[in-house]
């Protein structure tokens, strides 16, 4: 199994606490929040990964190269003074892809079965799967509508529906032969959330329903929540 892991923007929120740190390097327990994340894949059989890197790219490779623990880790890095956006970035790294991979944020930890939600995407016979979460489970806000009788899906980041039930969970599944047909916006700060959008308007999306909460650390906040939780383990 493969994932592409974003870990190319600011960070902007949490620099407030760590100015000079890329999100992934700032240490929980006495290491890297990567290395968390990382530990986790490992974990769920993951073998390869791919980094979308952009500030920071040189921290990334310095601390972990190109192995860490029998993983092998590709970097994909956007050029320089230029922002792809988090659709971009995996645009980017389409050389290093393999027919289907997994997508996975760099601020947030999972607590799912990466090989159950693989096994959903095939027998779905969609082009994206999306991770969901109830939004009783969540303090974000909904941006996923589910129709169960009609198997509508709509996405809308940000969206302040009160028919919206569920929280993207921050994992997902891709067919490279349909994020390809994206290739002509690869300069225009293509955003993920878009491709979300656009395939679940063309019934494309396989839905799977997570029933943990995830650990992420994009702002203070979260970070001191996080780093609570991690000791307590």
């Amino acid at each position: 199994m493969q994932i592409v892991i974003l870990c190319g923007g600011e960070g902007k929120r949490i620099k407030k606490l760590f100015p000079k740190k890329p999100k992934g390097l700032i240490e929980i327990n006495k290491k890297p929040f990567m290395e968390h994340i990382f530990e986790s894949l490992i974990k769920n059989g993951m073998k390869d990964i791919v980094m979308c890197t952009g500030i920071g790219h040189e921290d990334y490779f310095s601390y972990f190269g190109n192995k860490f623990d029998g993983l092998n880790i590709s970097y994909s890095k956007d050029p320089k003074n230029q922002s792809l956006g988090t659709g971009g970035a995996i645009l980017n790294a389409s050389d290093l892809l393999n027919d289907i991979f997994f997508v996975q944020y760099g601020d947030t930890l999972l607590d799912i079965n990466y090989k159950l939600v693989l096994d959903s995407h095939i027998n779905s016979k969609k082009n994206m799967t999306m991770t969901v979460l109830p939004i009783s489970k969540s303090e974000e806000k909904p941006n996923v509508f589910f129709d169960s009788k009609e198997g509508l899906v709509k996405y809308a980041k940000g969206s302040n529906s009160e028919s919206f039930q569920y929280i993207d969970y921050g994992l997902l599944l891709f067919n490279k032969s349909e994020i390809l047909k994206y290739r002509s916006l690869i300069n225009k700060n293509l955003d993920l959330g878009f491709i979300q959008s656009d395939l679940c308007e063309s019934n494309n999306c396989n839905l799977f329903f997570a029933n943990k909460k995830y650990l992420e650390i994009g702002t203070p906040k979260s970070y001191y929540c996080t780093k609570n939780k991690l000791a307590s383990l």
